[in-house]
């Protein structure tokens, strides 16, 4: 019911809606153009097991299994202070993220990267590859591993290309119209109100007022006809006084 009234309010104030529909029209525009595009750009790489392993097997992908701990240990230092901070300083505009690809059966990392330009986004795809492969290294001989018996990174899929993301720039300007279009409506329901209750105001003093005078009318009437039916009647005895003055002087 509240929902109905509003929409009728909407439409006697129509005005007030066109004018505000044009001001969130504008807005929405404003916002569109002022939200920058970021790009998108991603990769995978798969651990590899240590050559001293896969002698015998001569074929490293069916000697994957028991690497998911090193995956993991991988994800966590690329995405610790020492690999983020330096890489936001040479990247401001950029950000990353690096997680374990649990959808596949063996030790995937997928590393993700944004940026406001196509060209930082590349580069910035770049650096985090070059992240995984260095740390996969540092931490095996942080431990002493010697470099026979060590993992590898072997690179699955990289993007080529950055691709546009409109997602921030579609959601603020939703929310930009839609906050106006609110607005919009309960400024119109507002004044809406406002207006019918200044109306009914008038009315009810106008209704009063004609009142006040309806009685005051009425009251000027009925004293009139007071006066109207009394007058014979003291006409008539002043009559008869002065006829019995005139018998009492004979």
């Amino acid at each position: 019911m509240y929902l109905r009234d509003l929409l009728i309010g909407m439409g006697r104030r129509w005005y007030v809606t066109v004018v505000g529909l044009l001001l969130t029209g504008a807005a929405a525009w404003a916002v569109f153009g002022a939200v920058p595009i970021t790009y998108t750009a991603s990769l995978s790489v798969l651990l590899m097991p240590p050559e001293d392993t896969t002698a015998e097997i001569r074929n490293p992908y069916l000697n994957l299994e028991g690497m998911a701990s090193a995956r993991d240990v991988l994800t966590r230092r690329v995405d610790a202070d020492v690999v983020r901070v330096p890489v936001e300083k040479a990247f401001p505009d950029g950000e990353y993220i690096v997680y374990s690809d649990m959808s596949t059966g063996g030790p995937m990392v997928v590393g993700e990267v944004r940026d406001r330009t196509e060209r930082g986004a590349m580069q910035l795809l770049e650096r985090i590859r070059s992240e995984l492969h260095s740390s996969i290294d540092i931490m095996q001989a942080e431990i002493g591993v010697p470099p026979v018996s060590r993992m590898t990174l072997t690179d699955v899929a990289i993007d080529q290309a950055s691709e546009p993301d409109f997602t921030a720039r579609y959601q603020w300007t939703l929310a930009v119209v839609g906050a106006g279009i609110v607005l919009t409506a309960l400024l119109a329901g507002f004044i809406d109100g406002l207006v019918l209750s200044r109306r009914a105001k008038r009315e009810a003093r106008a209704s009063d007022a004609a009142g006040i005078e309806e009685v005051e009318e009425h009251d000027a009437a009925a004293g009139s006809h007071v006066v109207a039916d009394g007058a014979p009647e003291t006409s008539t005895k002043a009559d008869a006084g002065r006829a019995l003055d005139r018998e009492l002087t004979k």
